[in-house]
């Protein structure tokens, strides 16, 4: 368990200091990363799956999910700084 906490605190602070560093652009271009990975994914789906597989649309699934994420904390970060004209950190 100490594994996972130490992993997920190190993701934490990697992504508040790319914040820092990037500021909301970094928010952007996870978000057209995403996209772009999402529309590569559901074309190699179309081609590759039969209905039967399903199970292949697990990734795609999961790379909407953090898309939506994404949008949500750009969305929040954008909110504060409207509000109280701070950092979109």
């Amino acid at each position: 368990m100490k594994i996972i906490t130490a992993s997920l605190d190190t993701a934490r602070r990697l992504d508040l200091w790319l914040h820092r560093r990037l500021g909301a652009p970094y928010g952007v271009l996870l978000s057209i990363g995403l996209v772009i990975e999402i529309v590569r994914q559901g074309r190699e789906l179309a081609e590759h799956v039969s209905a039967g597989e399903l199970r292949h649309l697990w990734p795609l699934l999961l790379d909407v999910a953090l898309l939506l994420h994404t949008a949500g904390a750009l969305r929040e970060r954008w909110e504060k700084h409207l509000v109280g004209r701070g950092p979109l950190v």
